[in-house]
This record gives structure tokens, sequence and C-alpha cells, in this order.
């Protein structure tokens, strides 16, 4: 067995299964409704099922890879080197054809999903359609993107050279959210939709994730610190807050929400439950 970090699956059913007995290092970033992971292991990307076992997803030419987020039909992506290790771009690989290169805006750097302060979350549907952040010039600022196969890598914000903006979830319908930073560079959090375009939902915060009927989840206010949950029909509501600040990370599609409060000093992890 190697010596270093392991991924590995955990279920009552079969308790702690290593995923990567080998490696040196190895980390499990996501896992989907039929029980496929992806990570990667000693820089390169993989996809592990009962029945599979391992599987190298390969490259984009350059030495290693990682994979982030899988979806329910298998679909993987993440980001790799490129030839010569001089750029890495976001990658999409299913079983038929592979690794695909999205591509980016014009910098050398993209990735499916783009940084964010959270886990690795939704950059990808069933429908192919993925998401993530792109550096728009060398050096430059990095702009949320949403790419298919059709339509190719779409700037989310292209109006606005010189500031940052992320997609930070996709649901199955193709709505995505994330944060737009404003001239002064405050982010805001966004709805974006193919047929509306960019959405602003609050003057300040960022949106963390979406429901399949579209509940936006995130936090806003001038530091940040106060719980929402926004839909096309309700618009904008805050969250009862508990302590002096509160954040919403996730949302089911029943509209249970997860997040986080301060609470003295001390962080709590908080359920917001719909009362009916």
């Amino acid at each position: 067995m190697g010596i270093g970090s392991h991924a590995f699956l955990w279920s009552v059913k079969t308790g702690l299964i290593d995923l990567t007995p080998h490696a040196t290092y190895a980390q499990a970033n996501a896992i989907n409704a039929a029980g496929e992971v992806v990570g990667y292991v000693d820089g390169r990307a993989f996809a592990w099922t009962q029945t599979r076992g391992l599987v190298d997803l390969g490259t984009l030419g350059g030495d290693s890879a990682q994979a982030y987020w899988v979806s329910d039909n298998g679909h993987v992506v993440g980001q790799s080197q490129t030839p010569g290790n001089k750029e890495s771009h976001a990658f999409y690989w299913t079983p038929a054809k592979g690794m695909t290169d999205l591509g980016t805006l014009g910098g050398p750097f993209s990735s499916a999903p783009g940084c964010c302060p959270l886990p690795y979350t939704p950059a990808v549907n069933s429908r192919g359609q993925v998401i993530g952040e792109s550096e728009i010039a060398s050096g430059g600022p990095y702009h949320a993107f949403y790419w298919t196969s059709a339509q190719g890598m779409i700037d989310l914000t292209p109006g606005v050279k010189g500031v940052f903006s992320n997609a930070l979830a996709i649901n199955g319908r193709g709505e995505v959210v994330g944060w737009n930073a404003d001239p002064s560079g405050n982010p805001r959090p966004f709805y974006w939709t193919v047929d509306r375009g960019l959405i602003e939902l609050a003057r300040n915060g960022q949106a963390y994730d979406i429901s399949e009927s579209g509940q936006v989840v995130g936090e806003y206010g001038p530091d940040y610190t106060h719980a929402f949950s926004w839909t096309r029909g309700g618009g904008l509501l805050a969250l009862p807050a508990f302590g002096y600040s509160s954040n919403a990370y996730w949302v089911s599609n029943r509209g249970v929400i997860a997040g986080a409060a301060a609470v003295g000093s001390q962080s709590h992890a908080i359920l917001w439950v719909p009362s009916a």
C-alpha cells in the first residue's frame, strides 16, 4: 500500500473502501447518484465505479489533470495541463468521446468549476452543459463561462473587461448561479439563463447553489453575512438569522437549505427546513 493521502468511498453497507490503494497522493472530489467517484491520483484525473474500478481519464496532452465533478449520467469535468504544460484548460469527459478541451476566453487558464471558497460544486449537468471560470487575457481577470458542444464557451459577463466573475453551480435546466464583481470589486450574486441573460440578485454577496426548480441560495449584505433564498416568483428572502452572520451553501429539491452561522466565537452548521 502506498504512503500518503488516499481517496476513499464510505457507505453504511460497505464501510470505508480505499479507492487508490497504491497511490502516493490521491483525493476524491465528487460522487454522483450512481455511486461513481471522481478525483485525482498522483497527478492524474480518475473516475471510479464498483464495476470498472479505477479509470485514468487521461490529459489534454500535458502531464497532469484533475477531475472535479461528475453528473448523474457519468459526464466528468475538471482541468488539465496542455502540451508542454504551458496552459491549463477546463475539460469535459464522457465514456464515449473521452476528454474534450473546452478552451478559454482568451487567456491561458480555464477550469470547471472555477475557484471558489466551497468544496467543488455542480459544474456539469446530464445535458452536457458546463460552467466554470477562465482568464480573458494572459494575466488578466477571470470571467464566468457557460459551455456546450454546440455553442462553445460563452463569457457570462462580457461587458466588464477588468472585473472578475465566477459561475458556481448549474442545475439540470441549465440555470447558472455565481457572483459578478462590480467596478469597485465587490461581488454580487447572480442568476443566469440562455434566454434571460444575467440577473443580479443583490448589491453584495455570492450565490452558491440552485435547485432543479430554480431556488437559489447564498449570502448577501455589506459584509456578506446574511443567508438568502431567491426564486423568480418570490424574489430575495432573508433566511432566519443565527448569531451575527449566516451563509447558505446548498439547497435540496425539496427546499431544505444547509449552511453555517457564526455564533459567538464558534461556527455552527445550520439547516433551514421549509415549514410546509
